[in-house]
């Protein structure tokens, strides 16, 4: 197999991955707004129900994070349940159990903040739109 063949095979898997990836971050953005949706209808169901106010973030129970979740939801779904509380990375490390990746969750922060999906109020405070 001359080394041209090789390469163009390489080139053009390389184009296949490129899309899928591309692919796959359109449904984790999807996922993500779906995430929230349902988020906002379960509230929804219980300010309808006559419940009280919907539990905050920080009173979530741990099990409630057993099914694996992209860290991105994860993060957008904290904020939205709570959506007049604001948030450090560090709170929300605290809250997912995860207080050895809050510089992940800093980073996704920031990348849903330039997508409008949450406001920065400040330096290191967010909270949902």
């Amino acid at each position: 197999m001359p080394l041209t063949d090789g390469l163009d095979e390489v080139v053009t898997l390389a184009g296949e991955v490129a899309a899928l990836r591309k692919r796959l971050a359109r449904l984790d953005a999807e996922r993500v707004t779906i995430e929230g949706q349902i988020a906002d209808y379960l509230n929804r169901i219980a300010a309808a129900a006559g419940t009280p106010a919907p539990v905050s973030a920080a009173a979530a129970p741990a099990d409630e994070w057993k099914d694996p979740m992209p860290l991105g939801a994860a993060v957008l779904y904290i904020l939205r349940r709570s959506p007049e509380q604001v948030f450090t990375a560090l709170e929300i490390a605290g809250l997912l159990q995860m207080t050895d990746s809050h510089g992940a969750i800093r980073t996704h922060l920031s990348r849903l903040a330039k997508k409008k999906a949450v406001a920065r109020l400040s330096f290191g405070k967010y909270r949902a739109v």
